[in-house]
Formats: structure tokens, C-alpha cells, sequence
């Protein structure tokens, strides 16, 4: 995961490394679409443990829903792939979350040029853990300061939030059960 978020041109986001794929077309500026073998952009899937996702960037492209330090995998098929993904015939990105830690209390924040968020986790029992995470964008914030100075004030500044909740309960070693949301 840090050796996917470091690589040149995705400003730290996961995802956006998909786009320096064989067979994925860099897509126009802004749109936040994915082009997989010159197919149009609906025709490609993208999942996040089995949900489908819409839209999975913010703002056509500047960063995605689902931020990169609660991926696990990120698995990119661009052709062949199973019926469980619909109807698509482009390509399939499928993303999995990884698990809460379970060891003590974390509890990150982060802020950026473009967003600030929010992560707390940990145990809640020795087999039941938590995770809970969210994130704003400030864009509205700080370009509103110098919108404020222009003599026209009808300019609509866009916001964005996106959050993931996870419960994991591990009855025995191998198994596992998870409640998860996540929205934007």
C-alpha cells in the first residue's frame, strides 16, 4: 500500500496508481473517469467489497471515496472476469478494506491542500473490533476567502464528505464477520 501511494502522478491516492496500468487510457482533465482498452467509461465497474460505486472520485478526479490507507488489495480485471460484476465489458476494479485493528486505540488526522479527515480504531473486546473514519473537503473555505474580494459573488464552491464504519467480529481464528457503510 505505501509503495502504490508513492508512485509519481497519483498525489498519494491508491487508486488513481490504476491509472498507470497497461491498458488504461488516461482519462480527459476533471472527469474522474476510467478508461479501460478505449471502451467508454460506463463500461467499466468499480467495487468496493462487492458494492458497486458510482462515482468513485471526488470532484472528477482529485481524490477518490474511498481513501487509500483503509485498502487492502485493489484487483484490476480487464477483461475475463465474472458475471458477479454485471454488465460491464471493459474492465472491473474490485477494492477490499482492510480489517480494524484490533491491538489498542488509534486514532489519526490528516489534513491536506484539499481536505481534512478523521480516523479512530480499535478493540472494542479481545474478537470485536472498530473502525470509524471521515473526511471534508475545505475547498469552499479557503477559495471562498478569495472569492469573497470579487466583485460577483454567485460562485458556488464545491464540497465534498466521504466516511466508512466497519465492525469486525472474529469468532474463531479463520472466521470472520463484518458490518460495513461507507457513503459520500
Amino acid at each position: 500500500a505505501r509503495e502504490v501511494q508513492r508512485i509519481p502522478g497519483t498525489n498519494g491516492d491508491a487508486l488513481r496508481a490504476v491509472q498507470n496500468m497497461p491498458g488504461i487510457a488516461r482519462p480527459p482533465f476533471a472527469t474522474g473517469l476510467i478508461v479501460v482498452r478505449g471502451a467508454a467509461p460506463e463500461d467499466t465497474a468499480i467495487f468496493a467489497e462487492g458494492g458497486e460505486i458510482p462515482l468513485v472520485y471526488h470532484f472528477g478526479g482529485l481524490t477518490s471515496v474511498v481513501p487509500s490507507d483503509l485498502l487492502e488489495r485493489i484487483d484490476f480485471y480487464p477483461g475475463n472476469f465474472a458475471a458477479r460484476y454485471g454488465r460491464v465489458s471493459a474492465g472491473v476494479i474490485d477494492v477490499g478494506l482492510r480489517a480494524p485493528r484490533g491491538d489498542r486505540f488509534h486514532l489519526m488526522a490528516q489534513a491536506s491542500v484539499i481536505d481534512a479527515g478523521l480516523r479512530v480504531e480499535g478493540p472494542i473486546t479481545r474478537n470485536l473490533s472498530f473502525l470509524v473514519a471521515a473526511r471534508r473537503s475545505y475547498l469552499d473555505a479557503t477559495l471562498g476567502l478569495v472569492t469573497d474580494l470579487l466583485p460577483f459573488r454567485s460562485i458556488r464552491l464545491p464540497v465534498y464528505w466521504d466516511w466508512q464504519a466497519i465492525v469486525e467480529w472474529r469468532p474463531t481464528p479463520r472466521d470472520r464477520v463484518r458490518l460495513l457503510g461507507f457513503g459520500s
